[in-house]
């Protein structure tokens, strides 16, 4: 399960960050691509940890 969880936090941090990209884009926004980096990280970063436990 270890090494399954690795694709899939790289699979859903590249999904997040592409939605909060082009979100940003749209809207013209640079603190909204500075949160929602900073929430993507850490919503992948708790996704690995739930998967692996």
């Amino acid at each position: 399960m270890k090494l399954l969880s690795i694709p899939l936090t790289l699979i859903m941090f590249a999904l997040l960050f592409g939605i909060v990209l082009k979100l940003s884009v749209w809207l013209r926004s640079l603190e909204i691509l500075l949160a929602g980096n900073i929430l993507s990280v850490y919503s992948v970063y708790c996704f690995g940890r739930w998967f692996v436990n």
